[in-house]
């Protein structure tokens, strides 16, 4: 999905949904409310791969290595007034392809997985002083589209190389809303430059499963016998995650920050309920990840 598509209409939903709640604030907006440009990304390991074969298999399955994640966001953010303002982000998560597999003198096998989930939201925040710390109380909307995929399959190196295999896909597409709670501490060094924060943000989402399945099978004499299959179903996801780290100062209109975060997401991915149905299984999975951003005024 393109950012441009999502990004843009995003902005514009932020802008008619201000003017509807907050119409005079947002008339005053000038230059005292600069416009702020923030970006983020993050790079960590999370059990995807594992949760997933866990959910249909059973518990115990841990036969893949953590998955490695990469996420980068890009989100734009203006004061209203002294206690309000909006912001609109779009992010992309994705997961490196995860792989197992080996071979012996009769057969060779794999087993891969793979998950990526764009997000766009918008979101009007409440500042609050708490003592001398500053807290963003934040409500708004959130959409996601979110893929995941396994592939398997076997190859014989007897009976004229025959095969089998086999993958599942699911896509989910919803909206949601979304709360979330950002926190900054005093100043802890005497220049007043650093400060520590950390947040909190939950999504709900409810939308649309599109579960399929393919298979392909080879004995090496008759041609290939294959089918495929598909579902799709209403249903949500949630998304929740956790950060803290430090926040620098650099100037008035620039920011850095680093800290680490958790995350967790509940999504149904597609199972096989017979040999040629696709049901759905519900995978919670975990996600810890090293974050570095910086906010730009202007």
């Amino acid at each position: 999905m393109s950012v441009n598509k999502v990004l843009f209409p995003t902005a514009a939903l932020a802008t008619a949904l201000g003017a509807t709640a907050f119409p005079a604030a947002v008339a005053a907006q000038g230059a005292d409310n600069p416009l702020t440009l923030s970006f983020d990304g993050a790079v960590g390991t999370g059990n995807h791969a594992n949760a997933y074969g866990e959910a249909k298999l059973g518990s115990g399955f841990n036969e893949f290595d953590g998955d490695v994640a990469f996420v980068g966001s890009v989100g734009l953010s203006r004061a209203i007034n002294d206690n309000w303002d909006w912001k609109v982000s779009v992010s992309k998560l994705g997961y490196a392809d995860n792989s197992i597999g080996g071979s012996d003198n009769l057969n060779s096998g794999f087993y891969t997985s793979g998950s990526d989930r764009t997000e766009a939201a918008v979101s009007f925040g409440r500042k609050l002083d708490i003592g001398p710390a500053k807290a963003r109380l934040g409500l708004g909307l959130a959409y996601a589209n979110a893929n995941a995929s396994t592939e398997k399959g076997v190859s014989a190196f007897i009976n004229d190389n025959g095969y089998f295999k086999s993958d599942f896909a699911t896509e989910f597409q919803g909206i949601g809303p979304q709360v979330s709670l950002d926190l900054q501490s005093a100043p802890v060094a005497a220049n007043g430059k650093l400060s520590v924060i950390g947040g909190v943000e939950v999504s709900l989402l409810a939308g649309q499963y599109q579960h399929s399945k393919g298979f392909e099978a080879y004995n090496g004499n008759d041609a290939p016998y294959q089918y495929d299959s598909a579902t799709s179903t209403h249903g949500d996801m949630m998304t929740a995650g956790i950060k803290i780290g430090l926040q620098y100062d650099a100037n008035e209109n620039t920011v850095f920050r680093a800290g680490v975060r958790h995350d967790v997401t509940r999504m149904d991915h597609a199972n096989l309920t017979d040999p040629v149905t696709v049901g759905s299984v519900s995978v919670q999975d975990d996600r810890t990840s090293f974050f570095v951003g910086m906010d730009v005024g202007f």
